[in-house]
């Protein structure tokens, strides 16, 4: 059935047919499923407001294969937690990773791009900026080429020497690591919640951590080490360890992406820690609302290289 999409308010397909959920299929956000009790608030967004963020998050989760399922509070965390791209430049090197993801699996066939349809992959509030974003990086910086129709790209010798830097910049491995205070209910939410997210079969990660290292030398050495093996890091700061702090700052000084957690009992710590307040963190209230939300930072993050979305990079 032919209707509105709650998000963007443009033209898509509605499935009614299940039980309390509102399944939408979108040509500019992706597909996804509200739940019934949340469908109205969403459809009250503003989108250059929320909109686009809620927008961008769908479509990436959509590119790498999942139908998000919102409720209330996903619909709260979601806006609060996705990590957008600080400027310009970060918009142009996540269209450039889609773009040289998408012609890989096409076998370097070019690559589609409809500016009234596409503008959400790299959080654009509007198809205007994202037509600036595709002239300056065909024109200006010449990352991309096209053959006589202006809506199939393919990367230039530019843009291919900046997908080498960028890969330089976000190392790839399967390997993530987790940081967290080593007590009995850290390492049950790990086993719980960590573990299982990162090894997803749609993620694919190898999760480590040393709560039970295997190795004679500094606990310290094989935690640098390992950190530096890894593509990813998840971050759970409940406890307030200075360790996880170190560890995470660390990870990022590599260019290795940074998850941050918290047990909503210890959420307003947060703001009164100087050096990791300005990090949108994931809230979680137990194991499987963790598990959820990490599966979803990940798949709706395109900066985030899921070995199991990256097999044919």
């Amino acid at each position: 059935m032919e209707e509105t999409c709650p998000v963007c308010k443009k033209s898509c397909q509605i499935d009614k047919t299940t039980d309390n959920w509102l399944g939408v299929d979108c040509e500019i956000c992706g597909k996804y499923k509200l739940f019934y009790t949340v469908v109205d608030q969403v459809r009250r967004m503003d989108f250059k407001e929320n909109g686009f963020i809620l927008s961008g998050y769908i479509r990436n989760a959509t590119v790498n294969g999942k139908v998000i399922k919102i409720r209330k509070n996903d619909l709260e965390r979601i806006i609060e937690t996705t990590l957008l791209p600080e400027d310009a430049l970060d918009k142009m090197d996540l269209l450039l990773t889609y773009i040289a993801r998408r012609a890989k699996s096409l076998h370097l066939a070019d690559v589609e791009i409809e500016v009234n349809h596409d503008f959400p992959l790299v959080y654009c509030k509007e198809p205007n900026e994202f037509s600036q974003i595709l002239y300056v990086m065909e024109k200006k910086a010449k990352y991309l080429i096209t053959k006589g129709n202006y809506q199939f790209y393919n990367l230039s010798f530019e843009g291919l020497k900046r997908m080498k830097e960028i890969k330089k910049i976000r190392p790839k491995s399967n390997q993530a690591f987790a940081a967290y205070q080593f007590i009995d209910k850290m390492h049950k939410i790990f086993k719980l919640a960590i573990k299982p997210a990162l090894e997803n079969e749609n993620i694919g990660f190898k999760a480590y951590n040393v709560a039970l290292p295997e190795f004679s030398g500094k606990i310290c050495d094989e935690i640098l080490a390992q950190i530096r093996k890894s593509s990813l890091l998840i971050a759970d700061i409940t406890g307030q360890r200075n360790a996880v702090h170190f560890e995470a700052g660390f990870a990022m000084g590599l260019g290795i992406p940074v998850i941050w957690t918290c047990q909503e009992d210890e959420e307003t710590k947060i703001k009164d820690n100087f050096d990791t307040r300005q990090y949108k963190h994931i809230i979680w209230k137990d194991a499987e609302d963790l598990k959820k939300q990490i599966i979803n930072r990940i798949l709706g993050d395109p900066t985030i290289y899921a070995p199991a979305q990256s097999k044919d990079e």
